[in-house]
């Protein structure tokens, strides 16, 4: 490999034509039409049994990312720790002594993917390079596309899947849109028509979430438009607290731009929730929409049966957030936060309610990151939730 980068690299560098032998393959390393080299070059070239191995890497303290390796050899002069961030390229991060064998680094943030590797001379001559290795800093922050929960009944499309990044809204096996439209996140969003997109290239395992707002419960019909070339391709919605109906399986349309509806009857409870859509089987297929149309609905207006403090939507969330609870009687109710050693930070509600469901809210803008807990009293009954805020 070292002989052949080198021809290569002179051939280049005299305008002079040379052959690549992984043209057309997968495995390309040389991208002739920008003439530039691939990342895996330097690894085929630069791995000597005297590199840096046994690379680890892991998270800590928030947003710290600690690389470990182990040395194989003492007579390079320093070691370069060299950083890429998401599809960027490999810069110089920072300079170390030649012994040492761990790095923190304290300039990560959330919702990104963070490449290192080791490079460092052998005998003042010779450059050696340990193997990348990445760690992807997952989001905290959730927020519906279009800054408020769909309502439900209503229409979802499936490119506005929830703002906050890989690994919290959506997962996609690679970090570029490969369609290239709509959206600069890892998703493959593709055009239709004008100001219409969808979401393509699917892969077994990749999913998307979006946040809702379900009116009343009840039973709904949910109909995905879809485009599919071939046959077979399997996805799955999930709601919480929802039985789960087997997978839609997807039939051959004729051609990516015709599309077809496929339904399912859910049971869905009233509320602000999360629903998931999963891919489970290939071959691709393209999603469009998801139009959710109620059946029968549930009377919203019984009295509740039990006592109830609900998850507060969205957590973590900067600087404001819902908290749901329930009554069943009236009763005198106070609902209180407290920082993590038991100070009183705010009392979002205080005095007597009728019976039925409420929903308060509590703006944190003068409060600092970090947990909380909502305390909720009603009569006899007492109940807690932590609360995360994020700034």
């Amino acid at each position: 490999m070292c002989a052949y980068a080198t021809v290569a690299e002179q051939a280049q560098r005299h305008n002079m034509p040379f052959l690549a032998w992984e043209d057309g393959g997968d495995f390309k390393f040389y991208h002739r039409t920008v003439h530039t080299w691939d990342e895996i070059k330097d690894v085929l070239v630069h791995t000597y049994k005297e590199s840096p191995n046994r690379m680890r890497i892991s998270a800590y303290a928030d947003t710290l990312i600690k690389i470990r390796w182990n040395n194989r050899t003492t007579q390079n002069d320093s070691i370069i720790v060299e950083r890429k961030v998401d599809t960027g390229s490999f810069a110089f991060l920072t300079k170390l002594a030649p012994a040492d064998s761990q790095f923190v680094d304290t300039t990560t943030s959330r919702g990104k993917a963070f490449y290192y590797r080791l490079r460092a001379n052998l005998n003042d001559s010779i450059e050696i390079q340990s193997y990348p290795i990445m760690l992807r800093i997952l989001p905290t922050y959730r927020a519906p596309y279009a800054g408020t929960p769909v309502s439900i009944p209503g229409v979802v499309e499936c490119e506005n899947y929830d703002i906050g990044g890989e690994g919290l809204t959506y997962h996609d096996v690679d970090l570029v849109n490969q369609l290239g439209s709509y959206r600069t996140d890892g998703v493959d969003i593709g055009q239709k028509a004008a100001g219409q997109y969808y979401v393509g290239n699917v892969d077994i395992g990749e999913w998307l979430e979006y946040t809702i707002n379900v009116q009343h419960t009840g039973s709904y019909t949910i109909s995905v438009t879809y485009s599919d070339a071939s046959n077979g391709g399997t996805f799955t919605l999930t709601f919480p607290n929802t039985v789960i109906p087997k997978p839609f399986a997807t039939a051959a349309t004729s051609g990516w731009s015709s599309y077809a509806q496929i339904s399912k009857t859910f049971s869905l409870n009233a509320g602000v929730q999360i629903m998931r859509l999963t891919i489970q089987g290939t071959p691709q297929f393209n999603l469009d929409k998801i139009a959710i149309s109620a059946v029968t609905l549930v009377n919203s207006e019984k009295v509740p049966l039990h006592f109830q403090l609900s998850e507060n939507y969205p957590n973590p969330f900067n600087p404001s957030t819902s908290i749901a609870f329930s009554l069943p009687s009236k009763n005198f109710v106070t609902l209180k936060i407290f920082d993590v050693i038991g100070r009183e930070v705010a009392t979002i509600f205080s005095g007597e309610l009728e019976a039925g469901n409420y929903t308060r809210q509590w703006n944190a803008d003068k409060s600092t990151s970090g947990v909380y807990f909502c305390r909720f009293e009603a009569g006899n009954f007492v109940d807690v939730k932590k609360l995360m805020l994020l700034k």
